[in-house]
């Protein structure tokens, strides 16, 4: 958990882009530290813009703050091949993201890579830039042993097809990985 907060908070300080995927099972401690790395951000410098979203109302519920990705970046229900956010240039919603320090998206697992697409593209537009995503320290983070994206009428290959490893802008991606606290088990 440390070495996750010290890396994303070093990565703010600098002003660098990182892309971050923290693979954590259930009782790692993930909800926690990424709670922790959110306060800190919105109290740096007297408030700065720390972005929480989750794939499903349960894992947004958990953030501080925390939005469905659908709802905060407007993403269609509908995916198709090249499918977009709805997030118009100029718009009250495209200068938070501007002004945003960190985009953080639990149980990233469940999202289609074509929604990692569709973000990539909307943020470098926002910003303005070439980066990968825009720029931005995006810090993803679930379990692909769990729940992956929900493909209808897929076989486990088609599926498997759709996830976020299987995308082109993985390569950009630093994976760390959490580990159940041994200190906290009960024998």
């Amino acid at each position: 958990q440390r070495k996750v907060f010290e890396m994303t908070m070093k990565a703010i300080h600098k002003g660098d882009s990182i892309c971050l995927f923290i693979d954590a099972t259930g009782g790692t401690g993930k909800t926690f530290v990424l709670n922790t790395i959110l306060a800190s951000i919105r109290a740096m410098d007297g408030g700065s813009i720390a972005l929480a979203v989750g794939s499903t109302g349960i894992a947004a519920n958990l953030l501080l703050l925390g939005r469905t990705f659908h709802s905060r970046f407007k993403a269609p229900l509908i995916l198709s091949e090249d499918c977009r956010l709805r997030i118009p240039l100029g718009t009250e919603l495209a200068k938070l993201i501007e002004m945003a320090l960190i985009i953080v998206v639990d149980e990233a697992t469940m999202l289609n890579n074509l929604l990692l697409q569709a973000l990539d593209e909307c943020f470098r537009d926002i910003m303005r830039t070439s980066t990968p995503f825009g720029g931005k320290v995006l810090v993803l983070c679930g379990d692909f042993r769990q729940t992956l994206p929900v493909i209808p009428g897929a076989s486990r290959a088609g599926i498997i097809a759709w996830c976020l490893t299987q995308h082109p802008l993985w390569q950009h991606y630093t994976v760390m990985h959490l580990t159940p606290n041994r200190r906290g088990k009960r024998e």
